[in-house]
């Protein structure tokens, strides 16, 4: 099958049972991941049709709910990014929820934080993918250079702050377990959450940005890290560091590999990641989620439901949260993300089992 056929009816079978949550972060995934597809398969395509469409839809013909980033009610990302490809003229939506991004809440070293009274010391790396390609791309449609630091700003930082230096993978949050304490986990998607911004700053950052080089340092150091945990399929698991652990499975994990695969194809397009030492390691991811995550109706499996730092953050309690279960809300988007990125490398054709 045509790689961008089987984005497209992954996108239309989740639009089919997601269609309730128009504004929901995850269904701003899905829409970034369309954007994708619309840049590679050019303007008039059906993606670029549908994502042109349903972005004029935001805000005010989609249902809203309570946000952590009032920029979801505008599609986020999706719409930011496609201001920026000129798929989108809605630039006063954009500059409005940049401004209010440059002053929502921070902890104590300038992290965006939990927008709740008393809880603005927990940060979370789900934030990097909400805000840095937001400033990233409202900053490079406007010029605004200030919005474009602190898109920098906000990933790097995280970055330094979740690293586990011993294995060189993220961990998720701080102080939703304890005050001060930082969860255990090497979470799929949460690696996922980090990386696919950082990817993104490595291919528009403008060369002579003075953080440019850090930035393809640390995406270079990330999949590096990653790669001994590739499983079998070319997936990575739920916790990334183990297969199983007191009798619980760590299962391959699809909205974090998709988001992985995504990184890499955007770093081994961007010079950051050699394409031929690189390239099999995205072909063994794709593969995966050709093999483990869809299926014949092209329904998505093996996704995380929602998961911020469960029960006491250590690695069992990520192990022992809720179970995946078929078309979880957050799959469709990483594996739209990741599918698009393969068309972008030439990689026309996939198999599905």
């Amino acid at each position: 099958m045509k790689t961008t056929d089987l984005a497209l009816k992954v996108n239309a079978h989740y639009r089919e049972v997601k269609a309730e949550n128009p504004s929901a972060y995850y269904t701003v995934i899905a829409n970034y991941g369309m954007v994708l597809l619309a840049e590679v398969c050019g303007e008039g395509s059906a993606a670029d049709t549908f994502i042109r469409a349903l972005l004029k839809k935001y805000p005010d013909e989609v249902t809203h709910g309570r946000y952590n980033f009032p920029s979801y009610s505008i599609s986020g990302i999706a719409k930011a990014r496609a201001l920026y490809r000129g798929m989108n003229d809605d630039l006063d939506q954009v500059i409005e929820f940049a401004n209010e991004m440059m002053t929502a809440s921070r902890d104590k070293n300038g992290i965006m934080s939990m927008p709740r009274e008393g809880r603005h010391e927990q940060v979370w790396i789900d934030v990097a993918i909400a805000a840095t390609p937001y400033l990233l791309f409202a900053g490079l449609a406007t010029g605004n250079k200030a919005w474009i630091d602190e898109a920098v700003k906000q990933t790097l930082d995280m970055y330094d702050l979740f690293r586990d230096d011993a294995c060189g993978l993220l961990h998720q949050s701080r102080d939703f377990c304890g005050e001060g304490k930082i969860s255990e986990d090497h979470w799929s998607r949460g690696n996922g959450w980090g990386i696919a911004p950082l990817a993104d700053l490595c291919e528009f950052l403008p060369d002579d940005h003075p953080e440019k080089a850090r930035c393809k340092q640390y995406l270079k150091a990330h999949v590096d890290a990653l790669l001994p945990y590739q499983s079998e399929n070319g997936m990575w698991r739920q916790e990334i560091t183990v297969v199983e652990l007191d009798g619980l499975d760590s299962y391959e994990e699809t909205s974090g590999t998709g988001l992985i695969a995504y990184a890499i194809g955007v770093g081994i397009r961007s010079g950051v990641l050699d394409r031929e030492t690189y390239q099999p390691v995205f072909e063994r991811a794709l593969s995966g989620i050709c093999k483990v995550s869809i299926r014949e109706d092209y329904s998505v499996y093996n996704s995380c439901p929602g998961c911020l730092c469960p029960g006491d953050g250590t690695i069992r309690a990520y192990l022992s949260h809720k179970p995946t279960h078929k078309d979880e809300n957050h799959g469709a988007g990483p594996v739209i993300m990741a599918l698009a990125e393969a068309a972008k490398l030439g990689i026309a054709d996939v198999e599905v089992e």
